[in-house]
């Protein structure tokens, strides 16, 4: 007959829990406390999309990140992302939990189904609670307006790569057409995050400019690229407006790069990142250096 655990059994147990899923948590983020994970990068907002496209893209239990683009509390409890998170920590904390040693003789006590799921998520909760009760209320707005400019930079300069290189092959021009091929390509894997964002300042004569910031993870000659993709664009805007004069600005934005980026397109503090990729790194930096000089 199975021995029936005590009510003091059972809190320890539940302790003992408790203390591996904190580790556990922890160690997932690679913080050195649960109050230090809310000041970590959240997920991309690329990485998301991709999870959407493929659950297989989804958290990983290295340098994990948690889904902050939520408007309240209840979208970041609800994130998919979020959702798989928990559910993945709370397996390898149920298997772990089958073989460690309790400290006391014996292994932890198993816990009824869904326990492991609802110590993980009581924590992560704490975590995003934390998270919002920091968010302004206009944090989720310019957040979107951010994406939506570096959405609509890519799709524009997809289509005028798209563009540039038929007109070469109608034309003959092997060289301008491989070129445009290689301005496609990059914009493509660089993706969303890899576009640039833009700020609002006054200039000394009064004069409204949006100053262009850079983006730290991607290797500055992609700046001087995308600059002499952008003048083949119209000068005016929609409806006949002229477009806001756009001016760089060495300040940066600091995003992780998407996956699967060749490793030469990163900036040198990037390079080892592991969702880099060291795919023909000497044909790609030969062609991006060359194809800067012709543009």
């Amino acid at each position: 007959m199975p021995r029936t655990t005590t009510p003091g059994e059972k809190h320890v147990a539940n302790k003992l829990a408790g203390d591996l899923v904190r580790e556990m948590i922890r160690n997932s983020f690679a913080a050195t406390s649960l109050e230090h994970i809310s000041e970590l990068e959240p997920v991309s907002l690329d990485s998301l999309d991709r999870f959407r496209i493929c659950p297989d893209q989804g958290p990983t239990l290295t340098k994990a990140q948690l889904d902050t683009s939520g408007r309240n509390l209840s979208e970041l409890k609800q994130s998919p992302w979020n959702q798989d998170l928990i559910y993945k920590i709370a397996r390898q904390a149920e298997s772990i939990s089958q073989s460690t040693d309790s400290g006391s003789g014996g292994v932890l006590e198993p816990l009824q189904p869904g326990e492991w799921d609802k110590l993980v998520a009581d924590k992560i909760y704490r975590i995003l609670r934390k998270i919002c009760s920091h968010k302004s209320p206009d944090d989720t707005s310019a957040a979107k307006h951010s994406r939506s400019l570096r959405v609509w930079k890519m799709t524009r300069r997809q289509t005028i790569a798209t563009i540039e290189q038929q007109g070469c092959k109608d034309k003959g021009d092997i060289e301008g057409s491989e070129c445009w091929g290689f301005i496609l390509y990059a914009v493509t894997v660089l993706g969303i995050d890899g576009m640039s964002d833009e700020e609002e300042e006054e200039e000394e004569n009064g004069e409204k400019v949006k100053s262009v910031l850079d983006v730290g993870f991607r290797r500055p000659e992609f700046r001087t690229l995308f600059r002499s993709v952008d003048a083949r664009d119209m000068a005016k805007g929609q409806g006949g407006r002229k477009r806001q004069r756009r001016v760089e600005v060495s300040k940066m934005v600091e995003r992780q790069p998407p996956r699967n980026v060749p490793r030469i397109f990163l900036s040198p503090g990037f390079r080892n990142d592991s969702n880099a990729v060291p795919q023909a790194s000497i044909q790609l930096e030969a062609d991006l250096a060359r194809y800067n000089m012709l543009n």
